[in-house]
């Protein structure tokens, strides 16, 4: 006897129909992830991170804009002044706002006294820090005092 090459109508149609619902997943199978919602046992909460401030939100603590400041060199009238971590002062210029248990702000008075090699002390450096990101801020407003 010679086997048929040949497979009948009525054996494929029972086949084609079990691939096609299988893979449908249509089915509620005991395998299938279920999704539970929050409070219910297997919720799992996922932490999402907060999202970076744009350019038009970016706000500093005070702290942060000394440390971003220290070492850099700010020109004003030609005289080139370094900030010194040690001695700058910034305060948040106008109404802060909380995050978390940090007050930060958008905008910041800077001092930064200066001390030539002849004198004692000789005029302050006063600057004005706006944060343009997470990492970048803009200098402006610089000058010099007078007493």
């Amino acid at each position: 006897m010679r086997a048929s090459s040949r497979l009948s109508a009525v054996g494929v149609a029972p086949l084609l129909a079990a691939l096609v619902l299988g893979a449908c997943g249509g089915g509620n199978s005991a395998d299938a992830p279920t999704h539970s919602a929050p409070g219910e046992p297997g919720h799992v909460a996922r932490r999402q991170a907060p999202p970076r401030p744009t350019d038009a939100e970016a706000a500093w603590s005070e702290a942060k804009v000394v440390r971003r400041l220290a070492g850099r060199v700010v020109t004003i009238n030609g005289r080139q002044v370094r900030i010194d971590r040690a001695t700058v002062t910034c305060g948040g210029d106008g109404r802060g706002t909380r995050r978390g248990h940090t007050l930060v702000w958008r905008r910041f008075v800077c001092t930064q006294p200066t001390f030539p090699g002849t004198a004692v002390s000789g005029p302050d450096a006063v600057f004005r820090v706006e944060p343009a990101g997470v990492r970048s801020f803009r200098i402006t407003e610089a000058r010099f005092t007078r007493y």
